[in-house]
């Protein structure tokens, strides 16, 4: 079951009305009622005063506005825009009271960093025919009088679940939602400030993460329950999680202890890739809350999982690198897919050496190991007869072991249970769909 996550809150959000500027709080503002944070931009036009929305129509000027904003002034934000008489801007973080038609600010607004907002609307839709029933529940219920935007079946810490997404929370929505309490996940785009530490947030506090963990590699351990292949990097701003084949990444932010992630690319190299993958680019997706430990771990804490993972520098490998290795397949240029090896040929990676064992010749040549990258010189070859299908394999092998400049060539180990991936530091400048890694298998 997923639990709900309801923070207490005041009464019933109802059809939008127009907002107020400065000095006019809403009418039926309550004295003593609970403040309450969230973020959204503002839309002010012509035809209503300041209002709160977090997608608008892509007109000119935009259209817009969910929630009607009182006691706002655009005197105390900078970077708006305006056309047409219409004044749009944000994100910012908002604080003050909901009284059930009008949301009155109680303190200036904050600007919020684009893709740092306290919540953020969408996920990975999944299908999952148990939940048809909770979500048919759902839609019956009337959004404007309840307050909500989206809602269906998304994936959460890697499996399907039931969700909803409510502006506030309220008496009226605890009551709607009970039936299906325990079957739902309730996203809240404003919650208690009693619930949050908006202040806590520094300047500078992104940035202090960051140089804390620029350059750093964390690894997954067996006892965390996540294939160890899975691994977290970060690097001049931008997050990079990778597992057997495939990698995401895309740019990131720390803010109130809180990571922003929102993975702008992939590769797609064709392989099985652990159930695991998806689980931690949920969580990485879901706004976690992040602890770096002097001893080199980083606690990740999401709404239904924690993960801890590990500095390479003092992880221990999940699969010992000095052996002997079937190779199972030629990974292929661009990250698309991989050809998998009919011949036999084996790879030894020794402590100062490598040795490769093809169809029809042999091959050696100085390595270098460091941690989890291996640099191999030119590989000297002995040659032998061969027929078709083994040259072809043996051309493989010799274009991932070389350089078009001679340099050396440098791979990055990722380790799993069953095998090594060997992935090109720098991916030579070739044709598409040419050899640059291969991915090996323990040797039988």
């Amino acid at each position: 079951m997923v639990r709900s996550t309801l923070f207490a809150c005041v009464v019933v959000l109802a059809a939008s009305a127009c907002g107020g500027s400065a000095g006019e709080p809403g009418q039926g503002s309550q004295v003593g009622a609970e403040v309450v944070l969230g973020s959204g931009s503002v839309i002010e036009s012509p035809d209503h005063g300041p209002m709160i929305g977090w997608l608008f129509n892509f007109s000119n000027p935009p259209e817009g506005g969910v929630i009607a904003l009182w006691n706002w002034d655009w005197g105390n934000v900078e970077g708006e825009d305006s056309s047409g008489g219409t004044t749009w801007g944000g994100p910012y973080d908002l604080i003050g009271i909901w009284d059930g038609s009008q949301f009155t600010l109680t303190e200036p607004a904050m600007p919020v960093p684009a893709g740092a907002e306290r919540f953020q609307p969408g996920g990975t839709n999944c299908t999952d025919p148990a939940l048809s029933g909770t979500v048919e529940f759902l839609r019956s219920l009337d959004p404007d009088e309840f307050g909500l935007g989206s809602h269906g079946s998304r994936l959460v810490a890697g499996e399907c679940a039931a969700f909803v997404e409510a502006y506030f929370d309220t008496a009226e929505l605890r009551a709607a939602l009970e039936p299906i309490t325990d079957d739902v996940q309730v996203d809240l785009y404003f919650r208690s400030v009693a619930s949050q530490s908006p202040d806590d947030t520094q300047p500078g506090e992104s940035q202090a993460f960051e140089s804390l963990v620029d350059g750093l590699t964390f690894l997954a351990q067996p006892a965390e329950g996540i294939d160890p292949t899975v691994s977290i990097s970060f690097a001049d701003g931008q997050l990079t999680y990778r597992s057997t084949c495939n990698s995401q990444f895309g740019p990131f932010s720390v803010n109130d202890d809180i990571l922003v992630f929102q993975g702008g690319g992939t590769t797609a190299v064709a392989c099985d890739e652990p159930d695991s993958m998806s689980m931690v680019g949920e969580l990485l997706s879901s706004r976690p809350a992040v602890q770096l430990d002097p001893t080199g771990a980083l606690t990740i804490v999401g709404q239904d999982r924690t993960l801890v993972v590990v500095n390479e520098a003092i992880a221990e490998p999940a699969t010992p690198i000095l052996s002997e290795w079937d190779v199972a397949s030629v990974l292929l240029g661009q990250g698309a897919e991989s050809a998998w090896m009919l011949t036999s040929a084996t790879i030894t990676i020794e402590p100062d050496r490598i040795l490769i064992d093809g169809p029809c010749t042999d091959g050696s040549a100085t390595a270098i190991l460091d941690k989890r990258r291996l640099t191999v010189t030119a590989v000297d070859y002995t040659p032998d007869s061969c027929d078709e299908q083994g040259t072809e394999i043996e051309a493989a092998l010799h274009e991932v072991f070389s350089s078009p400049t001679g340099d050396d060539v440098a791979f990055d180990i990722v380790t799993s249970r069953t095998g090594i991936l060997l992935q090109p530091v720098t991916t030579p400048q070739r044709s598409d769909f040419r050899p640059v890694g291969l991915r090996l298998v323990a040797s039988e």
